[in-house]
């Protein structure tokens, strides 16, 4: 996990995975030659993009063969893509499975759509955080980050709480990661919220009692909504447990 700088726009001082935004170069021609796999063209620009961000925020290469960042610099954008090749390397996507849709609620004025990806690092997988967007990094159980968390020892945003619950529930990487080759389609988890009289939000997910009838909330619909949107993303909104 990495902990977003204190200055960050979004999620400020939270614990998060690795991660950033889709950007052009990731559905670009040198993506696709830089990243292995067998996947729908629509594909590429997400795991070419966890690809990318992994090298730039935590100089973790996902390749086949595995290779350790090359002089110690770092590697932005285009670049990364360019140094895997000149290094004789590609990006493997095999590595990856998708396992995780997350839609912010229609009521946060910034709304996210967030694909989290699985993959093992290996021996060569250290973390060296990028000092210009983060303030730490760190390989820890998942079950001891969701007690920190739940503890409010560390802040760590509602979604990455659910996803850590899933981890947790596996007591190695090899039972997670079958359990991944099982699953089905992926459903995208749309959240919605319910303003209380006190102006705190409740959020209620997909099957739980009320979702149906309560309806999707337009962004600014409630004066909360600013509070409610920095709230979600420090995990300070009340959620049911479990996933």
């Amino acid at each position: 996990m990495v902990q977003r700088g204190p200055g960050a726009r979004v999620m400020a001082d939270a614990w998060v995975f690795p991660g950033g935004i889709v950007d052009e170069i990731d559905g670009a021609a040198l993506a696709r030659e830089a990243v292995a796999g067998e996947f729908d063209d629509g594909d590429l620009p997400w795991v070419a993009a966890a690809m990318r961000e992994t090298v730039e925020e935590v100089d973790i290469w996902l390749t086949s063969p595995p290779v350790l960042s090359p002089d110690g610099s770092r590697r932005r954008g285009e670049a990364v893509f360019r140094s895997a090749l000149d290094l004789g390397t590609r990006f493997d996507g095999g590595l990856l499975a998708y396992f995780a849709n997350w839609v912010t609620p229609t009521m946060i004025p910034l709304r996210f759509d967030t694909r989290f990806y699985a993959a093992e690092a290996g021996a060569h997988g250290v973390p060296a955080p990028d000092p210009s967007e983060l303030a730490a990094a760190e390989w820890i159980a998942p079950r001891m980050a969701l007690a920190e968390a739940e503890a409010t020892e560390r802040l760590v945003p509602f979604p990455t709480r659910k996803i850590l619950a899933l981890i947790g529930r596996f007591s190695q990487v090899m039972g997670f990661m079958e359990h991944l080759e099982q699953m089905g389609e992926v459903v995208p988890v749309r959240a919605r919220g319910r303003v209380r009289e006190d102006g705190t939000i409740a959020t209620i997910l997909p099957g739980e009692p009320d979702f149906e009838v309560l309806g999707d909330l337009p962004p600014g619909a409630v004066a909360v909504a600013d509070a409610a949107g920095d709230a979600l993303a420090k995990g300070h909104l009340e959620t049911p447990t479990g996933l």
